[in-house]
């Protein structure tokens, strides 16, 4: 079974030293990503991650901040449809 927390996303080639790829997308894009407390860009990104668990958080004026923790092994996608936060 290949982890992923939404959507499809076909496996992001290996890297070497043991880390794998991992693709960060969100619906709309441009997303902050922030991956175990560090900003590591925005969306749509490519990551090198260590395999294990990582908490991943993304950003985006006018919508709600998603959270989750994701299980990085080959194959590991994060796509996102991000909630648009209603105006007061």
């Amino acid at each position: 079974m290949i982890p992923r927390l939404a959507g499809a996303v076909s496996p992001p080639p290996a890297t070497t030293g043991g880390a794998v790829r991992v693709r960060v997308e969100s619906k709309p894009a441009g997303a902050h990503v922030w991956i175990n407390g560090q900003e590591r860009g925005e969306t749509p990104l490519d990551v090198s991650l260590k395999p294990g668990s990582a908490r991943v958080v993304l950003v985006r004026a006018g919508y709600l901040t998603h959270q989750a923790t994701l299980e990085v092994r080959q194959g590991a996608a994060v796509e996102v449809t991000l909630k648009s936060v209603a105006p007061p």
